[in-house]
């Protein structure tokens, strides 16, 4: 199970009897979570921000918060859309910046890594190639809106995790 939650990452590998579940191996990074890839996005939106005006939105207090939800927000829609722009207002000056999946992606391709590296780790520990036949059964939770197959790049397809390792 792959869980990336708002502030952690943690994954499960479990095997999925007829009478039970049996946890194999379970990881996770607590410096790592959905919030790293807001910040990214943030990153990104605010240095052209700042390259186009010289003012950094996200050190005035009656700014950051609205900028940074903005950037937060920005990724969800990355699900369906190939693009999506970003509007800040901040310091008397307006920018609106377009953010494609692919820009998103690369953004956070070292993210989505370390995630790869964990599962793997996970996989390994437990027993890797020796554990048998296996199904990937797709677990997602859809309770922010994702209906389809989160902006998250080529490693993770369909709530899936997928690599040398895991196909």
């Amino acid at each position: 199970m792959y869980d990336l939650g708002g502030g952690t990452f943690d994954v499960t590998l479990v095997r999925i009897g007829p009478a039970d579940v049996t946890v194999l191996g379970t990881d996770g990074d607590h410096e790592l979570g959905g919030k790293d890839w807001d910040d990214a996005v943030a990153r990104y939106v605010v240095g052209r921000f700042e390259q186009e005006y010289g003012f950094n939105p996200l050190n005035a207090p009656e700014t950051s918060g609205e900028v940074t939800v903005r950037c937060e927000e920005a990724k969800r829609p990355l699900t369906r859309a190939t693009t999506v722009t970003v509007a800040v207002d901040a310091g008397g000056f307006r920018g609106r910046y377009d953010l494609t999946r692919d820009t998103f992606e690369a953004l956070t391709a070292g993210l989505l890594g370390r995630t790869a590296r964990l599962c793997e780790q996970v996989r390994r520990d437990a027993g890797g190639d020796r554990l048998g036949q296996h199904e990937r059964r797709q677990l997602l939770d859809d309770r922010r809106g994702f209906a389809q197959r989160p902006a998250a790049g080529a490693q993770v397809r369909h709530g899936q995790v997928a690599g040398p390792a895991w196909t």
